[in-house]
């Protein structure tokens, strides 16, 4: 999915720039994008798409985490990581946030370091629920289901006069802090109703085609709406956008990440079986000797 949309971003430059725009620098970003170095490399720059630097970050995280394992082996280890995290999180916001916009501080911001403190704080929620999880903790259900949506519109809804206010001081730790109640409070319900599970299937199906396909969606709805309704609400935009990207996400799952996953699993199964295959015969001539 995620090389698929490389390509389509590509192809909209240059759609959009001309093909004059498809130069070597372009391909360098795109061998960064493709092979996920770029999260070592200013992935708020480099970037082939908007809102790729997450995963750029993303993969940066992965790549160090057998490190961070080393250190990370307890409870206790995982808190004072997830205080370094705050720290950290909170100095650079300050810095960078303090007298200049976020966009004006974009690629600098847009760090591993920044980000660290959400992955820590991942880690530690998880082995939170596997210890609260196997010392038979089991909440009433109304409660495992209050807490996420009240801690969810307490972290999108929290007051704050711009975006760079919301990102820097005390609140952040607070905000973080809220967001791991949210998952272990999410994660300890039991004897979900089929509702509930339907539910949260389609939204897991379609959370990473909604994440990468809604930039194209929404440009591509808006140049419509200026064609054949100018004067459009903003309203409908959202609206339009939304409602398409869900439905896109969930035909690019159902037709093309589905039929993707059961054709490499039945190729891997196929490779492993070959291998078993070959092998046989050298455990065989192994124990006759």
């Amino acid at each position: 999915m995620y090389f698929l949309v490389s390509l389509l971003a590509v192809a909209a430059r240059g759609f959009a720039q001309g093909a004059a725009s498809l130069d070597m620098a372009l391909l360098h970003r795109f061998i960064l994008n493709v092979t996920f170095l770029f999260g070592f490399d200013d992935p708020g720059k480099t970037s082939i798409m908007p809102g790729g630097w997450s995963i750029g970050v993303e993969w940066a995280f992965y790549f160090l985490f057998p490190l961070f394992l080393l250190f990370l082996r307890s409870l206790g280890a995982m808190i004072a990581g997830l205080a370094a995290g705050i720290v950290i999180n909170g100095v650079t916001a300050h810095a960078l946030l303090s007298g200049q916009t976020l966009e004006a501080a974009w690629i600098p911001y847009t760090q591993f370091p920044t980000f660290f403190v959400y992955f820590i704080a991942g880690i530690t929620a998880a082995e939170l629920f596997m210890r609260l999880r196997s010392r038979g903790v089991r909440p009433r259900g109304w409660l495992c289901r209050a807490v996420p949506v009240l801690a969810l519109a307490l972290i999108f809804l929290y007051p704050s006069h711009s975006v760079e206010e919301y990102l820097r001081g005390a609140h952040v730790a607070a905000l973080i802090l809220t967001a791991m109640l949210a998952l272990i409070a999410g994660s300890l319900l039991e004897n979900m109703t089929k509702a509930e599970v339907r539910i949260y299937s389609f939204l897991g199906e379609i959370s990473y085609g909604t994440y990468l396909l809604f930039f194209f969606v929404y440009n591509a709805v808006q140049i419509a709406l200026k064609h054949f309704y100018p004067g459009y609400p903003f309203a409908l935009l959202v609206v339009t956008s939304a409602s398409g990207t869900l439905l896109l996400s969930y035909l690019v799952y159902r037709f093309y990440e589905m039929p993707a996953r059961r054709s490499l699993n039945t190729w891997g199964r196929r490779l492993l079986k070959e291998g078993e295959k070959n092998a046989a015969p050298l455990d065989r001539r192994a124990n006759s000797m």
